[in-house]
C-alpha cells in the first residue's frame, strides 16, 4: 500500500492531521483513554498499547492520526482495514475519531473524515464504515452530512480469547 503522510493531507488554515508513529504512543494513549470515558468503553491501558503499538508499527492493519490545531495536539484518529463482498473487497473501518472538549465545534472532525476519506481513495478502498454511540447525537449530525447512512443492522461483538468480557459499559 502506498504510505500517505498528514502533511500531504489535511494541512489548512491551522488544522493537520500528521500520521503518527510508535513515538507518538504516550500522546494517543491520552486521547485514547478520554475518548473510551466519553463513550463508556472499560480502558484497560496495558492492552490498548500492545494493541495499539501493533496498528503503528504495521501499516497493512490501518493507519492512526494525531489530530493538531496549530502546533497543539487536540485529538486523534484510527481507520482500520478489512475486506468486505458488500464493498467489493477492501473496506475501512474509523474505529476511533475524538476531538477534546475544548476544540470541537471548530470543523476539526469534519476535516478528519475528508482526510480520512482522500486516504481511502488513494488505497483504492471500496466502502467507508463507522459505529457511533446512539446517544451521540452531535456525531450522528455531522456523519449523516457527509454522507454516511444509517443501517437496519445491529452491531454485535465477542471479545475473543483471554481476558474476555465486556465489550463496553452500561450507561
Amino acid at each position: 500500500m502506498k504510505r500517505i503522510s498528514g502533511r500531504q493531507l489535511g494541512e489548512r488554515h491551522g488544522f493537520a492531521a500528521n500520521v503518527a508513529g510508535v513515538a507518538d504512543l504516550e500522546t494517543l494513549l491520552e486521547f485514547v483513554k478520554a475518548y473510551y470515558e466519553f463513550d463508556g468503553i472499560p480502558y484497560r491501558r496495558s492492552k490498548i498499547t500492545t494493541a495499539l503499538r501493533m496498528l503503528l508499527k504495521n501499516p497493512s492493519l490501518g493507519r492512526v492520526w494525531i489530530i493538531r490545531e496549530g502546533h497543539q495536539a487536540v485529538g486523534h484518529a484510527i481507520l482500520t482495514f478489512g475486506y468486505d463482498l458488500e464493498f467489493d473487497g477492501p473496506q475501512a473501518t474509523i474505529t476511533e475519531l475524538f476531538i477534546a472538549d475544548q476544540y470541537r465545534s471548530r470543523g476539526l472532525g469534519r476535516k478528519m473524515v475528508m482526510v480520512i476519506e482522500e486516504t481511502c481513495r488513494q488505497l483504492s478502498i471500496g466502502g467507508l464504515e463507522l459505529q457511533v454511540e446512539r446517544d451521540n447525537i452531535r456525531a450522528q449530525s455531522l456523519y449523516k452530512q457527509l454522507g454516511f447512512r444509517v443501517h437496519d443492522r445491529i452491531p454485535m461483538s465477542k471479545m475473543m480469547g483471554a481476558g474476555s468480557g465486556r465489550v463496553r459499559s452500561e450507561r
